[in-house]
């Protein structure tokens, strides 16, 4: 578990679960940023899950103002905490288009101050990809409507974004042990057999 920023903490599904730190730290709101996850304590906190798998092949960047409206809009409140399954790749690549929005920061500012404080940040190449798509569409944001989020949304519809993303993944040779057509099922198959394994584990 690592602090960002005042009340926004990230980390992974185990920290998720411990209700001591849940409650030692104010926690009321959890984004989810995996599919299959569990909500642990629906009575306490207000949950938001995004269905999105760690793989380089998938849209991550249609997430980015759904999640950061969820961020903005409650972390006066109370402490937000943003976790995934490992706390490396999806969770840690939302928060990083937090920061690129609030801070009116590039991808790599934002990437080196998540990594400060957060070591095991290693969002996945795709994830990086549309991070760095993600920094032009904030350019034409700009600052005068930091809390329109739907201007945020229009933007990337009148870019035709998600088109454009999706061609980009599918013609990248992705490096770092990834054969994207090979390996994405297997890759979704071993995510699918981690959670089976987390949820065995509760049973008992």
């Amino acid at each position: 578990m690592s602090l960002i920023l005042q009340n926004l903490y990230l980390g992974s599904v185990s920290i998720a679960k411990d209700i001591k730190f849940i409650k030692e730290k104010n926690i009321k709101y959890i984004l989810i940023c995996a599919k299959g996850l569990k909500q642990y304590y629906p009575n306490i906190v207000q949950y938001k899950q995004l269905n999105i798998s760690d793989n380089p092949c998938t849209v991550i960047i249609t997430h980015f103002p759904e999640s950061i409206e969820f961020i903005q809009t409650n972390i006066k409140n109370a402490a937000i905490l943003i976790h995934c399954l490992g706390g490396k790749s999806r969770s840690v690549s939302i928060t990083i288009a937090y920061l690129m929005f609030l801070l009116h920061v590039t991808y790599d500012q934002a990437f080196q101050h998540v990594k400060q404080r957060h070591f095991e940040a290693q969002p996945n190449a795709g994830f990086i990809k549309q991070l760095k798509t993600f920094q032009k569409v904030l350019q034409i944001y700009g600052k005068p409507k930091q809390n329109d989020f739907k201007a945020l949304n229009q933007i990337l519809f009148d870019n035709n974004v998600e088109t454009q993303v999706k061609m980009k993944l599918s013609s990248i040779q992705f490096k770092n042990n990834y054969e994207i057509q090979e390996n994405q099922d297997q890759e979704d198959i071993q995510e699918d057999l981690d959670i089976q394994f987390i949820q065995q584990n509760e049973k008992q």
